[in-house]
């Protein structure tokens, strides 16, 4: 018994000699395939990376800030109303027509305070747009502004107004809101046509008297309307921008044509032709 144990454990120990052996071999096999597999890992060609060109993210805090400097209340004086606008250059204001309607004296209030009269204005004959002409350029103020289309814009993208609720007390607030809807004729619906609203797109951005002839923004900075009314608060209605961006040039000249002169207590309110626009 004692033999047969004994022999038993040589058995043992023998295999236990043995698989040491081969592992031993295996070992020395793996360990002679690293360098090998370093090689290829070394050698083998990488996925070109191409780098990612991340766009700064602007604030909305910022944009407005880059923007406000361009936004004016305008006080019809002659008519006794009040509105807002956009300055498109140093002398010109944008705004609505109803606004501008039947006024000769105009006071202007950029949005550092300053008072700028204006005794000139032209209005269009089809859209609820008018201009004014400031009696002196905008001088020390930085303001910058870009004039964009609605052919780009989608429903439900974020938009902000810059106007003056129920005048110049609140002068150059932010609301803010979502395009609603896109190419709205309200005279198909009724709308007076002397409203000027057969071309507009629709916001919920609250609005209120007093922000006729504001800009909407888009959160690019890009002015795409002009608010020229609504049936409620955030029931509101522009006019696209895109009918005016073509027509300045036009403007800046009829505002510097000086063959004729105002008569004494002739309303100026010019008109443009309805090819004009």
């Amino acid at each position: 018994m004692t033999s047969t144990l004994g022999c038993a454990m040589r058995f043992n120990k023998g295999n236990r000699f043995v698989s040491s052996a081969i592992i031993s071999v295996l070992i020395l096999a793996l360990l002679s395939l690293i360098p090998i597999a370093g090689y290829i890992a070394l050698t083998r060609p990488t996925r070109q990376e191409i780098p990612t060109v991340v766009s700064p993210i602007v604030s909305l805090e910022d944009r407005i800030e880059q923007v406000i400097d361009s936004v004016v209340h305008v006080a019809n004086v002659t008519q006794g109303w009040q509105g807002s606008g956009l300055l498109i250059s140093s002398d010109i204001v944008v705004t609505a027509r109803h606004v501008a309607d039947g006024g000769s004296d105009f006071t202007v209030t950029l949005n550092n305070g300053t008072k700028v009269k204006s005794c000139r204005a032209l209005t269009s004959k089809r859209h609820d747009i008018g201009f004014l002409q400031l009696e002196k350029s905008v001088t020390g103020v930085e303001f910058s502004v870009r004039l964009g289309s609605m052919v780009d814009c989608r429903l439900g993208q974020q938009v902000f107004a810059l106007g003056s609720p129920f005048g110049e007390m609140n002068r150059n607030s932010v609301t803010l809101g979502i395009i609603s809807r896109l190419n709205c004729d309200l005279e198909k619906f009724d709308c007076p046509k002397d409203y000027g609203w057969s071309a507009t797109f629709q916001t919920d951005c609250p609005a209120y008297p007093g922000n006729s002839g504001c800009p909407l923004f888009t959160l690019d900075g890009v002015v795409r309307g002009i608010i020229v009314g609504g049936f409620d608060d955030n029931l509101v209605y522009c006019v696209p921008v895109d009918l005016i961006v073509g027509q300045i040039s036009t403007v800046q000249l009829m505002f510097q044509m000086d063959v004729f002169e105002f008569e004494q207590g002739f309303v100026p309110t010019v008109t443009l032709t309805e090819e004009e626009y």
